[in-house]
């Protein structure tokens, strides 16, 4: 906050989650604006200039198959039996699952891993390819989806740690 004579004036930067939409980012300064403008009447303007947080846990589900005795990342989402679940916190990896994948549905399977996704409290996916369905469903989940740059499950999840992965940001199938 800055006095000039009778009125003041503030610049805010406001750090939010990156994966909100420019739409909520831009609806929660408006309320910030509002309540600052309510509690401090000499204010003339504000200035707010929105920053992303930088993530630092990270719960990630990585479809996957059992070739011999390595595990690979699976081509598609809705095609997986087995999945990894990672738990990444500052940088590291804290956990890793290998669990079954069982599902009700046959004909949507993305979709329903994509709801289960949700409700456990993913934040990332990473797979190769992702049906139209599927991907709606995770975006309006504020999942964030991640193209595999390898088949080797171990590759995949140093490269997600090191930042080195592609977002998919539409479909590709």
């Amino acid at each position: 906050l800055r006095w000039a004579g009778q009125v003041i004036f503030s610049e805010i930067v406001l750090e939010m989650d990156p994966r909100l939409s420019i739409e909520e980012a831009h609806i929660a300064s408006d309320k910030i604006e509002a309540a600052l403008h309510h509690s401090i009447p000499e204010l003339e303007s504000i200035t707010i200039h929105i920053e992303p947080t930088k993530r630092s846990y990270f719960k990630v589900f990585i479809p996957i198959k059992k070739s011999k005795d390595k595990y690979l990342v699976n081509e598609t989402l809705s095609a997986a039996n087995l999945a990894a679940t990672v738990i990444i916190r500052n940088g590291k990896v804290e956990k890793m699952q290998i669990e079954k994948v069982e599902l009700k549905s046959k004909r949507f399977r993305g979709v329903e891993i994509a709801e289960r996704l949700a409700e456990s409290g993913f934040t990332d996916v990473i797979t190769f390819r992702i049906g139209e369905m599927t991907f709606g469903v995770l975006l309006r989940h504020g999942i964030v989806i991640w193209r595999a740059r390898s088949k080797a499950l171990s590759d995949t999840i140093r490269s997600f740690v090191a930042s080195k992965l592609e977002q998919i940001k539409k479909p590709t199938f």
